[in-house]
This record gives C-alpha cells, structure tokens and sequence, in this order.
C-alpha cells in the first residue's frame, strides 16, 4: 500500500510553474481522507548552463496502528537547452535508503542502484519518443495555460519508476475562484490523465500554470495536495497518520472464517464504478468475464500458469536488484542453510525455501513498509512483502527465476474482527515452465483465499507502476465466494 501511495503522489505532483520566478520554490501539505500526513518541496535552480530540478516527499501511514515513515528525493540536472544530464533518486519506507544515480551519455542511459552499500549497475532503454525534461516540461505547461489552452499534452519521464517515459494529458474543464491563505484567486480546473495509469486527477492551476491543488478519490478517501507554506508543510508530518491497513479491508460473502487450506474456490467480483479493468490471469487464477464490471475468478492452489518464451525472457526475474539483492552475502547463506539436505527437485526446493523464510522472521509488524531481502535476512523481522521479497530473493540464488505478486488475502487483522481480503503478497517462482504461487505467511505453500491484481520481478525499484494498480480497487470490490472446493456456497446470484 505505501508504494501505492508513492505512485500515485508522484502523478499528483506534476511540473512546476517557472513563470516570472528564477528560482521558484513550492511547498505543499499532503493530505489523506482529509487529515494532514506530510509535505512535498518542489524548486528549481539556474546556475550557468545548468538546471537542476528538486523534489522533496515526506509523509507518514498508519499500518495497523503502526506508524512508518516514507521519503523519496529526486535531482534532476539538464542544460539550459534541454539536454538530461544526470537524475539522483534516493527513497526509503521504514527502511535502508536505496539510491538510484542516472547518468545520460551519449550511448544512451546508465542506471547503478546502492543499497546498504552494494550498487547494481544496468543500462536503461528509453523510448523512441520525444520528451521533455523536468524544466522544460514546467516551462512548456505555464506556457500552454498562459496562453490560454483548454489542453496540454506532452510526454516526461518519471526518474523514481525507472524513467519510464508517459504521456500527460491535461484538459481544462472549467473556471474558478479559490481562497487561497485568505485571498481569492481566479484559477482553472483541470483534469489530468498519465498513460498506463487509470488514475483520473483533478487539479487547480493559477494563469500562470501554478500547482495550487491536486486531488484524486483512492476509494478509501481523498488524497490531496494543497499549495502551502513551508511552516504548515513542515508541522503537517507531525499529524497522527491516517490508518490505510485496516480500511482497506474488502468485505467478502460466503467464505468461512478460515481460509488457509482451501484448495478451490470460484468467486464472483464486481468492480463498482470502474471502467476496462480486469484481474491477470497467472499463478493459479484463471478470470472470466461476466459483463462490464463483473468478473468470475477460480482460484486452484495447485495449478499453475504456463510460463512464455524462454528462460531469457525471464532474465530480470533471475538478477539481482535493489529489493531482490541476491549477491548479499547473508542471504546466499541463508539460502544455502534453507536447502541443506533437500533433494533436487525444483518444487521441492521452493517448498523448503517458503517453510525457511517463514520460520526465519520471527517478528511480524507492519513498522517497515519495503525492506530489501538482506535487511530481512539480518533483522528476522517484516510483514508480508518482507517475507515476499525474502523468499524471491532465495529462489533466485537457488536458479529458479521469481517474481512478487501483489493482490489480496483472506484474514482477520484482528482476532476478535470479522475476517475479510487484505492487501498482501506472496511469490511465484517459474518450476518446469509453470509460475507456482508460494506464501511463506501461510501454514501451507498456498491455498485459494488468495486474489491476484498483479506480478513484478522489481527490476527498478519498488515495482510502483505494478502496485499503483491497486489504487482504483479501493473501496470499490464486492467479492463473493460462490463455489468452495466444489461446493456451491449459495452465493451465486448477481
């Protein structure tokens, strides 16, 4: 749920407005579901030929009633002709910082991402599409809404997911006035829409293209960034953090209270108020659509999904990443202990390495949003995406390609709670050309209280683009459990 949010408060934080300002500096309050959880610092500055982006982003989330704390940094540094020169990323969530340093070369782009003093270097392919720097991104948008636009297209990168290259749409829907620190300022409302995401987003923009407000409808309440000043930006990450774990439950129908050794269940799902959405079909989901908005998804705990291409096509699920740190020393010897003794049959193995990883962390809390698989390994401690990447870590070091698979569970957060699904994940590892699911929070290597939104080998990262797409589900599901290991629960009518 944090990367999540991180995504989606990137697309909430678009350019800056350079009009009439040499070095502008903006500071904004972060809210969520209306109660103040952080800020965001946004300036640019002009020294010679050089132009150099900062973006600052601080908040804070409650995760049943624990606390974490999340930053992300970006530097970006181009000439004054637009040319990219350099990009630092720097994030953390409850964790070690990882960094990502970009360097653009005439061949093209170099990424090395560090963590916990390892670096990882790769090269990076950009699109064969034009876009605009940070800078001239800001200038060509204040530009467009001076002159009096009713829309602005344009195609930027986004340093902290990989520099993926995505086009921005911005449409003006309407005229306004807004109190801003007690004054009355005309302002446009505009609705912005980034491609791959189905994220819609409303904002307010000055005449000269200046963010003053961004809003969008998470399901569970809106998010909101409000233009402020740095005093009230600064105290708002001292507000008691909203609780997104616990709210986020999805209610469900016809299961019973137990669901960790299901082992086929059907359920009918409703997407309300959502367009052109649908579940992946991998690992042991199969999907069948019923109509706009309605899904049937059987859930088989054993079956797999054909894997394509080769084992080539998979490389990023077998490298080492920032998260997926398969050279770290510890986990190579944890993984080494995990499969003392075991036969070598593929599926045997990835059993012993998900009983390992479960035994392994000891403490389970919600206190670290995203730890690397080396974190985990010497701490013993994480909740389900800890166990996740652990447990992909090992399989990699073992020579079976794995990725993460975020979605839900069906669980009681709390024991005296009715239980419900929970945003969660687990691992499938590709055995003898299939993608098996495997959860090591489980009693067994997997079971059909399970629903799968979407996979990440977290090649780049945090795999943020894959978990935004969760965003639009929330507050938005009914699911129901219509057939249980063959049973008919009753639950069938629509």
């Amino acid at each position: 749920m944090r990367r999540a949010i991180a995504a989606l408060l990137f697309l909430l934080l678009p350019a800056l407005s350079v009009a009439g300002e040499a070095t502008p500096d903006r500071w904004y309050v972060i809210e969520i579901a209306g109660r103040p959880c952080g800020y965001a610092h946004q300036s640019i500055e002009r020294a010679g030929e050089l132009v150099t982006s900062r973006r600052v982003e601080r908040f804070r989330v409650a995760r049943n009633g624990r606390s974490v704390e999340v930053g992300l940094s970006i530097v970006f540094v181009e000439t004054e002709r637009g040319r990219p020169v350099s990009a630092e990323v720097e994030s953390f969530a409850g964790g070690t910082p990882t960094r990502f340093d970009y360097r653009f070369t005439s061949d093209g782009l170099e990424c090395t991402t560090t963590q916990q003093g390892r670096s990882v270097t790769r090269a990076v392919e950009l699109p064969d599409v034009d876009w605009l720097t940070p800078a001239q991104a800001d200038a060509f948008i204040s530009a467009r809404i001076e002159a009096g636009a009713r829309s602005v297209v344009h195609h930027a990168v986004r340093p902290a997911d990989g520099m993926e290259v995505v086009r921005i749409d911005l449409e003006r829907i309407g005229d306004e006035r807004h109190v801003h620190r007690g004054r009355s300022v005309p302002v446009g409302r505009w609705r912005a829409r980034t491609s791959g995401s189905p994220i819609e987003i409303e904002e307010l923009r000055s005449t000269d293209g200046t963010l003053v407000l961004a809003e969008s409808d998470l399901g569970i309440g809106v998010m909101r960034v409000v233009l402020s000043d740095r005093d009230t930006a600064l105290a708002s990450l001292e507000a008691d953090a909203p609780e997104l774990l616990v709210s986020t439950i999805v209610p469900v129908t016809g299961m019973p209270g137990d669901s960790e050794r299901l082992r086929r269940v059907r359920y009918r799902i409703t997407f309300e108020g959502i367009d052109d959405f649908s579940l992946p079909e991998a690992g042991g989901q199969r999907v069948t659509m019923q109509g706009d908005g309605v899904c049937e998804v059987e859930v088989a705990a054993d079956r797999g999904s054909s894997a394509t291409g080769t084992i080539e096509d998979h490389a990023a699920c077998l490298a080492s990443s920032a998260l997926i740190d398969i050279e770290d020393p510890e986990v190579v010897r944890f993984t080494e202990r995990a499969l003392r003794g075991v036969s070598s049959d593929p599926r045997t193995r990835a059993s012993a390495l998900r009983r390992a990883v479960g035994r392994h962390v000891r403490t389970r809390n919600f206190g670290t949003a995203f730890a690397s698989a080396g974190e985990v390994v010497r701490s013993r401690e994480g909740d389900c995406t800890e166990h996740a990447v652990l447990l992909a870590a090992a399989l990699r070091v073992d020579g079976l390609p794995a990725r993460v698979a975020t979605g839900l569970v069906h669980c009681r957060l709390d024991p005296a709670g009715e239980p419900g699904f929970a945003w969660h994940m687990w691992t499938q590892a590709l055995i003898d050309g299939r993608w098996i699911d495997l959860d090591p929070t489980r009693p067994l290597d997997f079971d059909a209280g399970h629903l799968l939104v979407s996979t990440s080998a977290l090649e780049a990262g945090g795999g943020e683009d894959d978990l935004a797409r969760i965003l639009p589900l929330l507050g938005r599901l009914e699911v129901r459990a219509i057939v249980i290991d063959g049973r008919p629960t009753g639950e069938s009518t629509p």
